[in-house]
């Protein structure tokens, strides 16, 4: 069984703090994950955001996938917001790859649809 979704239906892009006492605050709104095209009609899974990407609210540390099933909140993958110009790579089940890039105020987030043998670092 794959331990990611492969179509990431109920699936959210989160900006999101860590609180003292170990918990989250989410920053800003959920993101849904939806199946897009680029301009060369090729499908990913991403997110809808500006011209330039998805804005960073000020106050988010962290990102991350999460999974909002059966009113649960399940964390799939994540990590710190990136430094300027820094990518982040995943790989997923299936020969499949996360990607998230910054630039100097916004991050682009992409998940591929199919195998892939390499991936761009």
């Amino acid at each position: 069984m794959a331990k990611y979704s492969m179509t990431w239906e109920d699936h959210y892009f989160i900006f999101y703090k860590m609180n003292r006492n170990r918990t989250i605050t989410s920053v800003g709104t959920p993101k849904e994950i939806t199946l897009c095209n680029n301009k060369y009609n090729e499908a990913f899974y991403g997110v809808r955001a500006g011209k330039y990407g998805i804005f960073i609210p000020s106050d988010a540390e962290r990102w991350g996938v999460f999974s909002f099933i059966n009113n649960i909140w399940t964390p799939q993958f994540g990590d710190l917001i990136p430094k300027e110009y820094e990518r982040q790579l995943y790989t997923l089940d299936q020969g499949r790859f996360a990607l998230l890039r910054r630039s100097t105020v916004n991050i682009n987030f992409s998940i591929t649809t199919k195998t892939n043998t390499k991936a761009k670092s």
